[in-house]
């Protein structure tokens, strides 16, 4: 499933006709902050993979163009915690890879259509691991001992670097 051709082999195929069994469209996204690109197959299996507004984007996952519920993969960065629990709102599924994860689908050339189409073969291969979204709560505990730890760190900087300063009029600690 290497590469990022624009066709889907019939390996992947046949896992994306898996997915569809089991009453999910997978959709594989490449977040950002203004340009969502969208990748998926059509009802006849052509892959449309295009470039949506973050308000296109929200209408796209309130009203999608399939039946079924969506299955929605998109690679583990800032902001995917919340579209993921936005996601599941809405009464789809999501999937968070790890970058590394679809690194496998990538060829060389990188762009936002690429990830996108790589993130959708990430999404329809159960072999990649998948992260598990923070709730709220928890994503806030973790932000704010992210924020104590830098403080700590830069007050010992600041402190080592008075004692720096200091050292260089000839005052030592200890006498």
């Amino acid at each position: 499933m290497a590469g990022n051709s624009q066709k889907l082999n019939e390996g992947e195929l046949s896992l994306y006709s898996m997915f569809i069994s089991q009453g999910y469209v997978p959709v594989g996204v490449d977040l950002a902050a203004r340009v969502f690109q969208v990748c998926y197959l059509t009802e006849k299996q052509k892959i449309k993979n295009k470039a949506l507004s973050r308000e296109a984007f929200l209408d796209f996952l309130k009203s999608p163009p399939f039946s079924q519920p969506l299955m929605v993969g998109f690679e583990a960065y800032g902001g995917c915690n919340y579209w993921a629990r936005f996601i599941e709102e809405l009464g789809h599924k999501y999937k968070i890879m790890p970058p590394s994860s679809i690194k496998a689908f990538l060829g060389l050339q990188k762009t936002d259509k690429i990830d996108a189409l790589a993130i959708f073969k990430g999404t329809i291969c159960p072999s990649v691991r998948t992260i598990r979204a923070r709730d709220e709560e928890n994503q806030t505990l973790m932000n704010l001992l992210a924020a104590r730890e830098q403080l700590l760190k830069q007050q010992t900087q600041s402190l080592n670097a008075q004692r720096a300063m200091l050292y260089e009029l000839g005052v030592s600690e200890g006498g």
